[in-house]
């Protein structure tokens, strides 16, 4: 999970830093708004209500999903966009960018919603990716992976960071629990702060200094 998570937890991070008096700071504005190979059955259980911890194997259910994401501390609704920065130790500036498109890629037998995540520094392309989430009928968001390009002087120098759930044993996870009740102590801690400072309805921007 690389930049479009990262913009996430960014986002969550500092709503609970400034709920807790200190940290990043993150401001909102309005404004606008595929890769992988044929992937195997798993023979692990089939999801239940109960969310997987750590690495347990879980078996999803097509018909139980969608692309239409509404769960209300991340809505990807097409056309929504993000824009943040990072700052490391050193002063060097990143800018992020995340737009949730409209278009859907097929895995596991789901429509995952398709978000394209562009990070740039010094005015060049440094990464440039394509996530894939859909939401379960209980609200929760999962992440079935990402086709990914590192770039260095202008081109790709890596992929590595590529995955797709169910393809070589990799295993799609559920990000974006719907409340409290079905997450982990971590994602609970993350999504009680995040209340007091919800997703912007259209366009955010953050800036978090790293190091």
């Amino acid at each position: 999970m690389r930049r479009a998570s990262i913009a996430l937890m960014t986002l969550l991070l500092a709503a609970s830093m400034a709920a807790c008096g200190g940290g990043p700071t993150a401001t909102r504005e309005s404004a606008v708004a595929t890769t992988g190979t044929a992937a195997q059955p798993s023979k692990a259980p089939i999801q239940t209500s109960k969310l997987p911890r750590g690495g347990e194997p879980v078996r999803l259910d097509p018909a139980r999903f969608t692309a239409q994401i509404d769960n209300p501390y991340w809505p990807m609704a097409p056309g929504r966009r993000w824009v943040y920065r990072e700052t490391d130790a050193e002063g060097n500036e990143q800018r992020v960018e995340v737009t949730v498109t409209d278009t859907t890629k097929k895995i596991l037998g789901i429509d995952a919603r398709v978000v394209h995540d562009i990070a740039t520094g010094n005015g060049q392309v440094q990464e440039d990716t394509y996530d894939w989430y859909a939401q379960d009928d209980q609200g929760n968001v999962w992440y079935l992976g990402e086709d990914t390009k590192e770039y260095k002087d202008g081109k790709v120098a890596s992929t590595e960071g590529s995955w797709q759930g169910g393809v070589d044993g990799a295993q799609s996870t559920a990000v974006v629990p719907a409340s409290t009740a079905s997450a982990t102590p971590a994602q609970s801690f993350l999504l009680i702060a995040s209340s007091s400072l919800r997703v912007p309805t259209h366009h955010a921007t953050s800036k978090v200094r790293r190091g």
